[in-house]
């Protein structure tokens, strides 16, 4: 058996070392310096407890991809007083949410739509996310509804009418608007009206439209003591501000503490 010797590497071992390839720093290591900030600066530290990060780029990154990086799971102490201080217990009474409401438990129950009480007129609110009209989608809604027009669930059809973009069915874009304002206005009772329904300009495949609402009146129900009724004015228009649609609704609302929304966990 041939001996070891702990001193000199053998020409042997020396000459193995010598093909090895050069160590290089891992791929992650250059896009350090081009990360953001806070990025960086935990990559850099001396790892304790293994994470996987996964650091994704921004748009406009073109440097190579960094695999995920063990890092320290515990913060710096700056790092670890500043939460702190932006920590406060759930029990402080100042503590209030607009879009929540505590519970008798501790936790925050969503506070879905505006009651009467709180409705005026001239209240203007804009609903927040719009919506993508697509052609593929409204055909699957206008072979449901039955509206079998040919420039509706025909693609050929739809290529040859009007400019050449398929349009979009006028009843479906009146329901995606209906949908849009359902949490300003989740605590409708029923529908009473709608009027004055217009489409000033056509609606079309590719369309992104904003949906916004304006309160006309609001009075006390004569035969329904924890309700009242409520008028208002939707329109939808795409970003360049031309308006596909608006109508006038007459809605009627649930007052505040009325309707079934607590006992189902709504406020």
């Amino acid at each position: 058996m041939p001996s070891v010797s702990a001193g000199r590497p053998s020409a042997a071992a020396a000459a193995f070392s010598a093909s090895l390839p050069s160590a290089s720093p891992p791929r992650c290591a250059a896009a350090i310096p081009s990360m953001p900030a806070p990025v960086s600066s935990l990559l850099r530290r001396s790892p304790t407890i293994p994470i996987a990060v996964r650091w994704k780029p921004p748009l406009h990154w073109s440097g190579p991809m960094a695999p995920p990086l063990p890092i320290s799971a515990a913060p710096s102490p700056s790092i670890a007083a500043a939460r702190l201080a932006d920590c406060r217990p759930v029990s402080e009474p100042d503590m209030h949410y607009p879009s929540h409401q505590q519970q008798s438990n501790g936790a925050f129950g969503e506070i879905i739509g505006i009651d009467f009480t709180k409705l005026q007129p001239g209240l203007a609110v804009e609903h927040r996310p719009g919506f993508l009209l697509d052609w593929r989608e409204a055909r699957s809604r206008a072979l449901i509804a039955g509206d079998h027009a040919p420039v509706l669930v025909d693609p050929q059809a739809a290529a040859f009418a009007g400019d050449g973009i398929a349009a979009i069915s006028e009843t479906w874009l009146v329901s995606l608007l209906v949908a849009a304002t359902t949490r300003a206005f989740g605590r409708v009772v029923a529908n009473l009206a709608w009027e004055n329904v217009a489409f000033p300009a056509p609606a079309r495949d590719g369309d992104y439209v904003l949906a916004r609402s304006e309160v006309l009146s609001c009075r006390e129900s004569a035969s329904r003591p924890g309700q009242g009724i409520v008028r208002v004015a939707t329109s939808g228009a795409t970003a360049d501000g031309r308006v596909l649609c608006s109508y006038e609704r007459t809605l009627l609302v649930y007052r505040d503490h009325h309707g079934p929304h607590a006992e189902a966990g709504y406020f």
